[in-house]
């Protein structure tokens, strides 16, 4: 049932998108030739990074396709665009309010609603359900608004709506079989039910319907003057209100899963190994901290000695009204608030310390808010270049609507991720972050997932979402690798992830993907401790590195490379089972199992780290796309037993 839902929030973001790039012409020019982004962006004067937002969403829905050279073509289903009224884009700017009320009599929705009822004389189901969002995403969110209720026997009563609004919204949800008429009483079927249920769920999309009304101007025009701030210091772009209330509506059963893990953090004996307090960044008005607080106290034995070894929360924000109702929620709970901006922990942990006896005693947590993060260009260049092959699937934009290149993007996260590195916690970092998905998962699994509007509207505000599996080995690049017993990935069933929970703890070592310029380093430390027969040539080793970069890994301390892993995706059937130590170099990308092959770690010393790096790469590959198993770890365990010398130090590399 929630396949419905996503449609709508779907259509409601894309319509709009397909309108524009229909009257500026670009359907027309990709009939006649393919043609890269560049060349799309200069022959139709568009905003370079709103275009590729664009072109994005177009893939995902199956209406362009992108070459191996990175040109885009038309597909046949694009046909559809002609068939679309671009007068549809009114109902933007329709007052659902007035026409529930009856503020206005002639206000109605009937050419629409019939329009909805004959399918929007449109041959594709898709899109029929794309244009009901623009309807109904509206009009549900009104009726909650209205207080809409169902009596017990699940009577849909429309008595304090206008007669106009009431006879029309019957029709459609007759048609749509969202209820049924009998004996003059109209019930709600079980699907009627869920979709009513579950409106606030569309919530978070409809708050972006201002910055959607000028979607024209954001990929064709001037996107900066998009985004302004209203005399009181309000966005514009979006009605942030609304977007908090329905994201919390969301959000709630993640939270739930991280009172397991708080329950777990806080369950570790002694009591003095315990977090003395927690910091939420970006803690809103307190409710979540006011959560972990009530967790503590009802669900662990710390609950029951806070006296001898107390507990105080604290609120982080960088806005003052979110702080003063922190304060006020957080009122009969030992607890502080400080100003913090999540750019810049160090400012932060010495206003902190001011208030602490022991930063070091201090659990930080934060949820869904790295990817709204004011975005910082690193400093970093040369790892921009090295990272530049990666397959980077996220499309982040700058405020003048220009594309933020993918190296960049991520390498602005490794420093942002290595800034919380160097805080003083020895209890780390709970983050809850929500990912963006590769258009082809997406046009894959659409109906299951809300990442089609997602992605879409993130970006277009400026937001920079990044796939599971590059935010995770961002962090690790910057030392924090997550335990990944404590780890949780959404939907669970699903082989992608949209959102994840980890706990970050700072290490002293480092993972990140292995690059070109590693090739050299990467040989010697084979040739140092495997027999000839089973070392792999620097050929070898840049072929796996190129066709796979996102599988071969590399453990490091400080600047020195200090051992490596290999993984390529496989059809192996081998999952759980003992495997020999022969593998064949056959990766294909497609396939659904994630296999490690071999690990190198020639120095005693960092045995430990070794194990964890096969640990790491087991958690890590679970979040790439398209990923079900993972093979081949007990050989890794077996080569890095093998793999040992204690003649080998870090120095030699």
């Amino acid at each position: 049932m929630l396949t419905v839902i996503n449609r709508f929030s779907h259509g409601y973001v894309a319509i709009p998108v397909i309108i524009s790039c229909k009257q500026h012409g670009l359907f027309e020019r990709l009939k006649n030739l393919p043609a890269s982004a560049e060349t799309l962006r200069t022959s139709l004067s568009a905003n370079s990074g709103h275009l590729q937002v664009g072109l994005k969403l177009l893939e995902s829905i199956g209406w362009l396709s992108k070459s191996g050279n990175g040109d885009y073509q038309l597909e046949e289903a694009a046909q559809h665009y002609s068939k679309i009224s671009d007068n549809v884009t009114e109902l933007y700017d329709f007052d659902i309010d007035d026409y529930l009320s009856g503020a206005k009599e002639v206000s109605s929705l009937r050419h629409w609603i019939d329009l909805s009822i004959h399918g929007w004389d449109v041959d594709d189901e898709m899109l029929a359900g794309f244009l009901d969002g623009v309807l109904l995403i509206p009009l549900l969110l009104g009726l909650h608004r209205c207080g809409l209720y169902v009596s017990e026997s699940g009577e849909l009563l429309l008595e304090s709506i206008s007669p106009t609004a009431r006879g029309e919204i019957i029709d459609l949800f007759l048609h749509k079989e969202w209820c049924e008429k009998e004996n003059n009483e109209i019930h709600l079927t079980e699907i009627g039910n869920f979709v009513l249920k579950r409106s606030l769920n569309t919530g978070t999309v409809a708050s972006y319907t201002q910055m959607l009304r000028n979607i024209d101007e954001l990929i064709f025009g001037d996107a900066a003057g998009v985004f302004s701030i209203d005399e009181d210091g309000h966005e514009e772009h979006v009605e942030r209100t609304l977007n908090v209330v329905s994201s919390g509506f969301q959000h709630d059963r993640y939270f739930k899963e991280v009172e397991e893990l708080i329950v777990s953090i806080f369950s570790q004996m002694p009591f003095k190994d315990q977090p003395r307090y927690v910091a939420d960044i970006g803690c809103g008005d307190g409710t979540f901290l006011r959560r972990i607080y009530k967790t503590v106290v009802e669900h662990t034995e710390r609950g029951k000695v806070l006296v001898e070894y107390p507990l105080t929360m604290i609120g982080v924000d960088f806005n003052e009204k979110a702080l003063a109702a922190t304060a006020k929620n957080l009122h009969a709970i030992d607890h502080f608030v400080v100003k913090g901006d999540i750019g810049d922990p160090e400012q932060m942990e010495r206003d902190l310390q001011a208030q602490c006896g022991n930063i070091e005693d201090i659990l930080y947590i934060r949820s869904f808010l790295d990817h709204d993060r004011p975005f910082r260009y690193p400093d970093n260049q040369a790892r921009i270049k090295q990272r530049e092959f990666l397959n980077y699937e996220a499309v982040c934009v700058d405020r003048q609507g220009e594309l933020i290149e993918p190296a960049v993007t991520v390498q602005s996260l490794v420093e942002h991720l290595q800034r919380w590195a160097s805080i003083h916690s020895r209890f780390g970092i709970i983050i809850l972050e929500v990912h963006c998905l590769g258009a082809p998962v997406v046009r894959q699994y659409m109906d299951e997932s809300e990442n089609l509007h997602f992605d879409a509207y993130h970006a277009f505000s400026q937001q920079c979402l990044n796939e599971a599996s590059v935010f995770v080995m961002s962090a690790a690049e910057a030392g924090l690798i997550p335990e990944f017993d404590f780890s949780k990935k959404y939907p669970k069933t699903l082989p992608f992830a949209r959102i994840t929970i980890n706990y970050f703890r700072k290490r002293a070592y480092s993972i990140r993907n292995a690059t070109y310029r590693d090739v050299d380093v990467l040989a010697k430390l084979e040739s140092r401790v495997l027999p000839s027969d089973q070392r792999s040539t620097e050929t070898e080793i840049q072929e796996r590195i190129r066709v796979f970069p996102e599988g071969q890994a590399v453990l490091m301390v400080g600047d020195d490379i200090i051992g490596a892993i290999y993984s390529q995706r496989s059809e192996s059937n081998q999952v759980g089972k003992e495997v020999s130590d022969d593998y064949v170099w056959s990766h294909q990308s497609s396939a659904l199992c994630f296999e490690l092959l071999y690990t190198v770690v020639p120095n005693k010393e960092y045995k430990r780290s070794g194990e964890e790096l096969i640990s790491f790469m087991r958690g890590y590959a679970f979040l790439e796309s398209g990923v079900e198993s993972v093979a081949g770890v007990t050989r890794c365990v077996r080569y890095l037993d093998y793999c040992v010398d204690s003649e080998s130090s870090a120095s030699d590399f």
